[in-house]
């Protein structure tokens, strides 16, 4: 069974749809092929009167559906069956955008921010260790430096962030990091969580539009490279439409299961400027879960 668009000289040579309400409908089942013109208003009286028949007909009586019935029934088949190649383009073009985007978020200007990072794995004491994080820029390129305030300065973690090439992850003695998914001060964040690499991944499309913590959201869908197997299998990231900003994410094992969550959290207003108080991910998988306590400036 297939459908289309009318033909003037075969069924291979499309015609663009009639002005108006009026839709030109090919129909083929098997060796029968027919074509029929059908205004919109009398699609739903053409079904009311073909069901109608359907349902009063005795058994054997000869009556059967007319071919305009047969020609709409094959229309609806083809809509509710047949993919919608040209939306899947678009939810691609339009989250390669958005993950472009993000990714050119550049700073607007250096920060250093301090606080606490509280581990807390399922069963046992939490750890706080104090640390700070100092954003700097310059041209198309930023960094940002993540430190327990207590280790050598060598421990700490630079991230160098371009929005047209991956990151670069250097220690603070300026060697570069040999696994960038080592946890970061034995947390549950990874370097690259902190560097939120999956913006660079080759694939990135819109799989859905909807609410979270009462905010209108694209939920971006980021995947790696076929074949890489060393890290997350996708992440799902819900963008705040107003803000830009990633409130949640989900991160998926290479078995397709859940493993992390990220969340932002409370934010308190200082000095007329909205600031972040703290956020926290969590391994659903193990139970561990690490939160960010961001020290707020005096009012």
């Amino acid at each position: 069974m297939s459908c289309g668009a009318a033909t003037e000289n075969g069924p291979d040579k499309l015609l663009p749809p009639l002005p108006g309400l009026v839709t030109p409908i090919r129909f083929s089942h098997g060796s029968r092929r027919g074509l029929l013109s059908v205004a919109a208003p009398q699609l739903g009286k053409l079904w009311r009167q073909e069901t109608e028949m359907r349902l009063m007909a005795a058994p054997g009586d000869g009556r059967t559906p007319s071919k305009a019935f047969a020609a709409l029934v094959t229309l609806l088949l083809c809509l509710f069956t047949n993919p919608l190649p040209l939306r899947a383009a678009n939810d691609v073009e339009e989250g390669r955008a958005l993950a472009e985007e993000l990714r050119g978020n550049v700073p607007a200007e250096t920060a250093r921010l301090q606080g606490t990072l509280k581990i807390q794995p399922r069963g046992k004491a939490a750890q706080m260790l104090p640390f700070y994080s100092a954003v700097s820029t310059g041209g198309k390129e930023w960094q940002v430096i993540y430190a327990i305030t207590n280790l050598p300065a060598e421990e700490a973690v630079a991230i160098i962030h371009n929005p047209d090439t991956t990151n670069r992850y250097v220690r603070g003695d300026g060697k570069p990091m040999a696994d960038v998914q080592t946890p970061f001060a034995r947390s549950d964040f990874t370097l690259t969580d902190l560097g939120l690499e999956f913006l660079h991944w080759p694939q990135q499309r819109i799989v859905k539009k909807e609410m979270s913590r009462s905010r209108p959201c694209k939920v971006l869908e980021s995947r790696p490279a076929p074949g890489v197997t060393n890290g997350y299998s996708r992440v799902l990231s819900w963008v705040d439409n107003e803000s830009g900003g990633i409130i949640k994410a989900e991160a998926y094992d290479q078995r397709g299961k859940l493993l992390k969550e990220f969340a932002l959290g409370s934010f308190k207003k200082v000095n007329g400027r909205w600031q972040l108080q703290d956020m926290k991910i969590t391994n659903v998988q193990t139970g561990s879960r690490t939160t960010l306590e961001f020290e707020m400036p005096k009012e």
